[in-house]
């Protein structure tokens, strides 16, 4: 009876696969255009089309709100309403993120719309610092006062320096945001959308540059004639050389403390009123240090040093150059489905390194890669089959260089070889195979079945043979036999050596440095998860790998320095150069820690 209901089963599962089988065969379907208008693979032109068209009529409407929203903003700023002019600019920003969609998705980046949108990024920027800066002006009015009841001569002063780099700014914004109007005026007529908002809000930004002045000219009035300076034995000077620089280039600061014992002092160096180094007096009051021009807005700024929170310099002011760029790319290479890119970034004073260039294609940033010492790049992309536009492109306000474009390029990628169609491409094939290997399951569960109910037939050299008493026996170990343990090695606590190659690195080529800590904790951790290849392994992959790891905060936080310092244009100070050391010893410690676990 029991070889029957198996043969049941066997036969009922066989007309159920080919019933399945059978439906689709008649109309194999994956999915339509109506229900399923997008998938990884595909997308329904059809669909689309009304897409598009929506996009479009929202385009106008949209840049007309982005013409008449940074009036808004000024005018708040102008009566005072900072609070209120914050409001307006985060509806500003949500604007313009909305026409980054559109222009995207319509693909309009190299037409006159593209123009508009680039612009319109430039007067985001713009009216994002001057809010800042009008908010904290507002905040030196109020310090004034209190300083100046308590006759608080040093702190006066510090406000009063502060409040002329923060006027040198808004001027220089305002400078910036007047360099707009013709062009952006300009596009805007040609597409019939209305520019009076936009005008007249040039004027009110004029208007906010004039406030500041009178303001910053009456906190000088006070500081001079109501409150009694204090009678300082020290006298500081300061003197830039040159008193311009463009990218990357230094600007030699140096002075002398003058009275008193002069030798081994500390003497803080601020630009724009933030500091930007600590140096020491030799033992004649002589120091100096040297500025780099690299992550600051091109225009004037100021700077001055201080000694002891009292003694302050002059303001010095310096300039910086924005220098133009020129980018070229070389004829993109195609090889086996994939594009092959290569080009440089010069500015007319030479390669420009250590910055990143963006490789377009079809309007859009497939991918990115820094410049080396000979501001070249290279980078190898798949942007899939059929013609494509790609070029290069260089944009990074927050270094003086100019915006600059590569030739674009026309390139066709063929489509993938037609390979012939094997076996499981033809669904006669795959049912054949399925009917075969039911077959073969029920001949060999009836078969089963059969030699279980017949076993008594089966000759007596076939049958296995039992040890007497029915028990199988049991095989014990050697109680002599030692017992090798194995796990993990545990090497001993490597040295000091890494660090104190980072910290002689770092005085030279900090981005080099890191990368050699980085190493080190990259080689601890692919030990401890026992990783193939540990070289090949990104930061990030590192940091991934790692999720369930006790260092999973300290590793994180590691990374995100890392890559702010190895791929862009920060340069850390000693607080963080120490902090990269203090978070790598501390990784260590929870490797060590978690071996026994």
């Amino acid at each position: 009876m029991r070889r029957y209901i198996l043969w049941t089963l066997a036969l009922a599962l066989s007309a159920g696969i080919i019933f399945l089988v059978l439906l689709q065969s008649a109309s194999p379907l994956l999915y339509s255009a109506e229900y399923d208008a997008f998938t990884k693979r595909h997308a329904d032109p059809a669909v689309l089309k009304p897409m598009g068209k929506d996009s479009a009529e929202r385009l106008l409407p949209l840049m007309s709100d982005l013409l008449d929203t940074p009036g808004t903003v000024i005018i708040n700023l102008e009566y005072g309403d900072v609070d209120i002019a914050r409001q307006d600019l985060e509806e500003f920003r949500q604007l313009s993120q909305s026409l980054d969609s559109l222009v995207i998705n319509l693909d309009m980046s190299e037409s006159e719309v593209g123009d508009f949108r680039r612009m319109n990024q430039k007067n985001l920027l713009i009216l994002s610092e001057l809010v800042e800066s009008t908010a904290r002006l507002e905040e030196l009015n109020t310090l004034e006062i209190r300083f100046r009841d308590a006759r608080d001569p040093a702190s006066l002063t510090s406000i009063t320096y502060e409040g002329e780099s923060l006027r040198n700014q808004v001027s220089q914004l305002y400078t910036e945001y007047r360099s707009q109007e013709e062009p952006l005026v300009s596009v805007s007529e040609k597409l019939e959308i209305d520019t009076t908002g936009y005008e007249e809000s040039q004027n009110h930004f004029e208007q906010i540059v004039e406030k500041i002045g009178d303001e910053q000219e009456r906190r000088v009035f006070t500081l001079q004639t109501q409150v009694q300076p204090e009678i300082s034995p020290f006298e500081l000077t300061m003197s830039l050389a040159p008193e311009q620089g463009a990218f990357h280039e230094t600007i030699q600061m140096r002075g002398n403390l003058i009275g008193g014992e002069v030798a081994d002092r500390e003497i803080e160096i601020l630009v724009d009123t933030r500091k930007a180094a600590s140096v020491f007096t030799d033992e004649n009051g002589h120091w100096e240090y040297l500025f780099l021009v690299d992550a600051i807005d091109p225009g004037s700024h100021t700077s001055f040093a201080v000694f002891s929170g009292s003694t302050f310099s002059d303001i010095v002011s310096f300039d910086v150059i924005l220098a133009e760029t020129s980018l070229t790319l070389d004829e993109p290479r195609v090889y086996e489905g994939a594009l092959s890119c290569s080009g440089g970034l010069f500015s007319d004073r030479g390669p420009v390194d250590g910055v990143r260039v963006d490789l377009m294609v079809d309007g859009r940033r497939s991918t990115s890669q820094l410049t080396d010492e000979q501001g070249a790049f290279k980078v190898n992309i798949r942007p899939g089959p059929g013609e494509h536009k790609v070029w290069a492109l260089f944009s990074n306000p927050d270094v003086p260089l100019s915006e600059s474009q590569s030739r674009v390029y026309s390139v066709t990628i063929p489509p993938p070889r037609l390979q012939e169609p094997g076996f499981f491409d033809s669904w006669e094939n795959v049912l054949a195979l399925v009917l075969g290997a039911l077959v073969l399951a029920g001949t060999i569960i009836g078969a089963y079945a059969y030699l279980r109910r017949s076993r008594s037939h089966v000759p007596a050299f076939l049958r296995r043979p039992r040890p007497a008493g029915g028990d199988f026996p049991v095989i014990v170990a050697d109680p002599g036999m030692p017992i090798q343990e194995r796990g993990p090695d545990v090497p001993e606590p490597p040295g000091d050596d890494v660090f104190i190659a980072y910290s002689k690195a770092a005085d030279s080529n900090i981005r080099e440095a890191v990368h050699i800590l980085f190493s080190y904790v990259r080689a601890e951790i692919a030990g401890k998860l026992s990783l193939k290849n540990p070289r090949s392994c990104t930061p990030r992959e590192i940091c991934r790998k790692s999720s369930n790891l006790p260092l999973f905060t300290d590793l994180s936080a590691f990374v995100r320095q890392y890559e702010s310092v190895r791929y862009g244009v920060k340069i850390p100070d000693e607080k963080e150069r120490q902090s990269f050391i203090d978070l790598a010893r501390a990784i260590h410690g929870s490797l060590l820690g978690g071996r026994g676990e």
